[in-house]
């Protein structure tokens, strides 16, 4: 148990340096005088930017933590690779979702959340091939062993 409560925290301390990281390149690409954790409306909401700032680190750890407990969902052995990231995809999708809207990092109107739906789905699409052909790998690898054994 404290075990996987560390790797939760773990999962939060990465959140906040991924989050980080990536408003401190948006705010170079903008040339913008501060560090800005999220868009300029997003801030334009607190009354300081440090106050969105502290929001923001909440939230990244948030997503950090979110992904660190979806990613057990892949140690479940007796699930298929399709059902383990279908499952990741549906959780994840319903926790991520509302913490990129609180995060400002896009608008809330029907083309937004219709790019974000696509974009997520071609995503998972993806991770699930990777996944596929690595499996299939191993198989191979398993079954090259097996074929020497038989020798």
């Amino acid at each position: 148990m404290t075990r996987i409560l560390l790797k939760i925290l773990n999962g939060a301390f990465i959140g906040i340096a991924i989050g980080y990281i990536n408003a401190l390149i948006f705010s170079v690409l903008f040339q913008t005088k501060y560090l800005f954790p999220s868009a300029p409306l997003f801030v334009s909401q607190f009354r300081t930017t440090l106050s969105a700032t502290a929001f923001s680190t909440i939230l990244w750890a948030l997503i950090g933590c979110l992904f660190t407990v979806t990613s057990f969902i892949f140690q479940i052995e007796r699930w298929s690779i399709t059902r383990q990231t279908v499952a990741h995809f549906a959780i994840t999708f319903v926790g991520f979702t509302p913490l990129a809207l609180l995060s400002g990092w896009f608008p809330i109107s029907g083309f937004w959340l219709f790019f974000y739906v696509i974009v997520f789905i071609l995503i998972y699409f993806s991770i699930w091939s990777l996944e596929m052909l690595e499996a299939k790998k191993v198989v191979a690898q398993i079954n090259d062993l097996l074929n020497m054994q038989e020798k």
